[in-house]
């Protein structure tokens, strides 16, 4: 290696050579792909070194890691001791003395998330990637793995065997269907045999690759390779023969029952990519019990088998469209890096007010509001249906931001865990209008918690938000009218609730089990004599309700815990715990100006109108209980929803309580509503009576 012969010439590379020397002895070789494998590291905290690293938003680093054999990417957990560490150290190259951390994949990536890391100081090697092996070009986040690991081998003492050779390794690729940077040509070293080039041939010997798997070699395909392979776009009603389709599966829809002249079935809807472009494809029959559990978003199948027909515009992009029935022919193959991932094109939510109803959109948005589910009986097809209303946000519009109602139903309504303040992802949502009212409702993909460098920076905006102490309404509505009806009085709520159906009885002759009430009020005294919470089983159980997917029929228990003498929690279901979660549960009183009630208000509610955790206010609690000395503190919190107007989603239902029959009310969602809006609204129904 002649170039590495003229560098040791000079002291300054003697140096550098001799450092790095003393860190690769230093530093686990492999260990990453052990540690991505799942697989046992050779000791108990394993050293890396860290050659670069961006932040992700506030409180994360996006960090390439180096084991002198792979590269691999590396996210530190929000809050983590080792991000100030790794930041004072500046961007050199550090060792890393791996603690604590899991092995996670988002989008098909494999990576690092770092929970506990210990900086062991600089990297003896102060040469940059470029002075190893030519990578001033390229970000270390962006090398093929097979640069960046003869930029390690050259210069150590024992030579590795190479990894993969491919400048689409899941470790290098731009997230989210970004194309991947093309990998200069490298020689392999003399040392390590030739690969055949002839499609399934035998791999070399103690060559495995990222997670195990065999390592790839770019190679030219021969026409006969891919001469059945045929491009999406040219797929039309009338090609004729037989077609296999190479793509990846981008989104999946849930599973719809439906009835026809031939009885009832059922179907889902998938969007496939190729290099060639996009088409949806529909499931029918048993072929969604064949293949819905099989088809993952975000890897590559071949599809044989089935139809090509022309696109109905009202629910399918592009002119055709492919049909599978249990016949089909659909085989998983290995990743492809051509085929583009998922790709958004996102819109604000301003701009999607005012976009014509049934569009498909993207968006980027923040949870701010979570309704709780609503199951009922749909009149026109006597089926149940559950329904659940979620806020979103986005710092977009004159006024500095945007709200907009999600609205999901069934499996998806009741599968999926959200909580206020999380950002989400929605792919081909279709908008809807109501009342001259835009809402988003049925996306192809819905991502929670996206890691993606907008994901950081709308939580930030959102953060923002909050600390400026504006308040939100109702997302996408106006505050007299609901999806249950109009706003009443609670006097008009009383008088209704005289009709409910009593306990155990079947509702008939117009009567109803539960009504449901959209009431303006104003809260009163949060109570101080006895915990607005209590401390509930944090164990996991299986849901009776239904589950978006197979592997989701799991809950949290919730129950209520006692603590035993050992110091153990335990729950009425036998189920024992270190520690227990907190949840708000409470009464209180709303009132207008026509009469008061009586209200429960549960965890997701209280928690929307104070802005903070129940396990952060059981602290305050206490410590004003225990001594008087933080109860100033309790006030000010407590004030951030006390004596406050509030637009309030009520369910009521008829309950047995001491041998007597009340009406029992829950607060299903509550917002604070802006006066100024309200006064605007309240004086639109004066000039509509007055036109009355």
């Amino acid at each position: 290696q002649q170039s590495a012969g003229a560098l040791v010439q000079t002291p300054v590379a003697l140096r550098i050579l001799a450092e790095h020397r003393g860190a690769m002895a230093q530093v686990d070789l492999g260990v990453l792909r052990a540690i991505l494998n799942k697989e046992e590291p050779p000791r108990r905290q394993p050293m890396v070194e860290l050659h670069s690293w961006k932040a992700l938003g506030t409180d994360r680093l996006n960090c390439t890691l180096v084991d002198g054999q792979n590269v691999a990417r590396g996210v530190t957990q929000a809050g983590s001791a080792v991000q100030p560490a790794i930041e004072r150290m500046g961007h050199q190259p550090m060792l890393l003395s791996l603690q604590k951390w899991t092995a996670q994949e988002t989008s098909g990536t494999p990576f690092l998330l770092i929970q506990e890391a210990s900086v062991m100081g600089p990297t003896p090697n102060r040469a940059q990637p470029h002075e190893l092996n030519n990578l001033s070009k390229r970000a270390v986040s962006e090398v093929p793995l097979t640069q960046a690991m003869n930029s390690a081998s050259d210069i150590s003492e024992a030579p590795t065997q190479p990894g993969p050779m491919l400048a689409d390794n899941p470790y290098s690729r731009p997230y989210y269907g970004a194309p991947a940077v093309p990998s200069a040509p490298t020689e392999m070293p003399a040392a390590v045999p030739a690969v055949p080039a002839v499609p399934g041939a035998a791999a070399m010997p103690g060559s495995g690759g990222i997670l195990g798997r065999a390592p790839e070699v770019r190679i030219a395909s021969s026409p006969a390779a891919n001469s059945n392979i045929t491009p999406l776009k040219m797929l039309t009603a009338y090609y004729g023969g037989r077609w296999t389709v190479k793509a990846r599966v981008l989104t999946k829809s849930d599973v719809r029952k439906f009835s026809n002249s031939r009885g009832e079935s059922q179907l889902f809807k998938a969007d496939l990519k190729d290099q060639s472009g996009e088409m949806s494809a529909t499931f029918f029959g048993r072929a969604v019990d064949k293949y819905f559990t099989m088809l993952k978003c975000g890897q590559v199948y071949t599809f044989q088998k089935g139809q090509v027909k022309a696109a109905n515009k009202r629910y399918d992009s592009g002119d055709f469209v492919l049909s599978f029935e249990e016949h089909a022919d659909i085989k998983a193959v290995e990743e492809d890096s051509n085929i583009p991932r998922i790709s958004y094109d996102f819109k604000p939510l301003c701009d999607v007010a005012n976009m014509p109803p049934e569009t498909s959109v993207d968006v980027k948005a923040v949870v701010y509001s979570v309704g709780a589910p609503f199951t009922f009986v749909a009149k026109t097809s006597n089926k149940e249906m559950t329904k659940r209303e979620i806020g979103l946000w986005d710092p977009s519009g004159s006024s500095g931001h945007s709200t907009m109602e999600l609205v999901l139903w069934n499996e998806r309504a009741v599968g999926t865990d959200f909580e206020i303040g999380a950002v989400v992802f929605l792919k081909k949502a279709r908008i809807s209008e109501f009342n001259q009212m835009k809402s988003l409702g049925s996306p192809a993909q819905l991502e929670l918690h996206p890691d993606h460098e907008d994901s950081f920076l709308l939580m930030r905006k959102f953060k923002e938000f909050q600390d400026s102490g504006q308040q939100l309404a109702s997302p996408s509505k106006n505050f007299s009218n609901s999806s249950s009806g109009q706003r009443k009085t609670i006097e008009e709520c009383k008088q209704e609730d005289l009709k409910l159906a009593s306990p155990g009885a079947m509702p008939g002759g117009g009567e109803k089990g539960v009504h449901k009430h959209t009431v303006v009020a104003t809260l009163t005294s949060l109570p101080t004599d006895r915990a607005p919470y209590y401390s509930a089983c944090p164990k996991q159980v299986e849901s009776t309700g239904p589950a978006s997917r197979p592997n989701d029929r799991m809950r949290i228990c919730n129950k209520k815990v006692t603590q035993r003498e050992n110091g153990e929690w335990s729950c009425l279901g036998g189920h024992v715990s270190d520690y227990p979660q907190f949840r708000y549960l409470c009464r209180i009183n709303v009132l207008d100006h026509t009469d008061q009630m009586e209200v429960n208000l549960y965890d997701e509610v209280v928690r929307n109108l104070l802005g903070r955790e129940a396990r952060d206010y059981m602290a305050i609690f206490e410590a004003a209980h225990n001594g008087g000395e933080g109860e100033q503190t309790l006030k000010e919190v407590n004030q951030k929803m006390e004596w406050k107007k509030c637009s309030l989603v009520l369910r009521s239902s008829k309950e047995i309580w001491q041998e007597n029959e009340r009406v029992r009310y829950s607060v299903d969602s509550a917002q604070f509503i802006p006066l100024e809006q309200d006064a605007r609204q309240m004086l639109g129904d004066i000039m509509a009576s007055l036109e009355a």
